[in-house]
């Protein structure tokens, strides 16, 4: 009975074996087909995203894929576009033919000026060259890109800054904003902060001179109250 049994749980194996191995040699087959037919080689590259990446690079990637078959397009293979502001490049495939290309382009928040120089910053702190104009933000020497990256939250969050000029300095930024100079960390609860204040404090005051943020949560407020307040 025993040696049955063993003979039994053998067969069944073996069976299971060469079914395993038939399927695993048939996908192996069907790959190797459609990799070598022309019916899925690419004839159409469609691109979408371009604003301010170089069109001619964008469209030099896109030719480089005609007449690649699809199986074989893998992003991570392919080179890369070299444009400052292309953040990543996404493949899509539409079979049997047809491949989208999408561009992510660096997303612009800030022009920044740092020492003679000026470029635009983009979200993920990323310096793109730029012509200066005079109404760039200033990078005060000592603060390091860490800080910067952390303003270009605060600021892309906080429209009531939007318009107006910064200083980023290693500790703190300072900005005007309606006449009124503000002192502000480089937490992303200055986003909070500044609302509150428009909303709970900055009616209490006749005058303002500073208002102070660069302690998280803590807003101090340099100036002359209403007589009311």
């Amino acid at each position: 009975m025993k040696k049955s049994g063993f003979l039994k749980a053998a067969l069944i194996a073996a069976v299971f074996a060469i079914l395993t191995g038939g399927v695993v040699w048939a996908a192996a087959g069907i790959v190797k087909m459609t990799g070598g037919s022309k019916y899925f080689l690419v004839k159409t590259v469609n691109v979408q995203g371009v604003i301010r990446t170089d069109r001619g690079k964008v469209d030099t990637f896109a030719k480089s894929l005609a007449g690649k078959n699809m199986f074989e397009l893998e992003e991570k293979k392919l080179r890369r576009i070299d444009d400052i502001w292309v953040e990543k490049v996404e493949i899509k495939k539409i079979f049997p033919d047809t491949v989208k290309v999408i561009i992510f382009e660096e997303r612009p928040i800030a022009s920044v000026r740092i020492g003679k120089e000026c470029f635009i910053a983009a979200a993920s702190g990323t310096l793109i060259p730029d012509k200066c104009s005079g109404g760039e933000m200033v990078m005060h020497k000592g603060t390091e890109k860490e800080q910067l990256v952390s303003f270009l939250k605060i600021y892309d969050k906080t429209p009531e800054m939007h318009g107006s000029r910064a200083l980023l300095k290693p500790m703190h930024f300072e900005l005007v904003v309606e006449g009124v100079l503000y002192k502000c960390g480089y937490d992303e609860s200055v986003t909070d902060m500044f609302r509150i204040y428009n909303s709970r404090i900055s009616g209490r005051y006749a005058r303002v001179d500073y208002v102070d943020m660069r302690l998280r949560g803590k807003i101090y407020v340099n100036g002359v109250k209403n007589v009311s307040g």
